[in-house]
């Protein structure tokens, strides 16, 4: 079954499996757009589209890539602190607190 008018959806709130991205997409033909925010950030703060650079990549990289929760969108500061206060990389791999300021 496929749907005649819907053509894309946000989801939100918690992390979508990537068993559930393709199943909209291959089943259904529904492009979802993961976002992420908070009621404090008003609320929106990440939206996970592709950039051109990205469009480029194979099917399977851009889909590793949709399955993250995205970028910040203007506005929006983002950092991950480790126990000691300081800042930790950006490479998928460390873990800490997030702080986030939104508008």
């Amino acid at each position: 079954m496929r749907f005649s008018t819907l053509k894309r959806t946000v989801i939100g709130g918690s992390a979508c499996s990537p068993a559930m991205l393709r199943t909209f997409e291959e089943d259904y033909g529904v492009q979802v757009i993961h976002a992420w925010g908070m009621m404090e950030m008003s609320p929106l703060g990440t939206l996970s589209r592709l950039s051109f650079r990205q469009k480029q990549r194979s099917l399977e990289e851009q889909r590793r890539s949709l399955e993250k929760q995205g970028h910040a969108l203007f506005g929006v500061d983002m950092k991950v602190v480790g126990d000691d206060g300081r800042e930790l990389p950006w490479d998928g791999k460390s873990f800490g607190d997030l702080y986030v300021r939104g508008p």
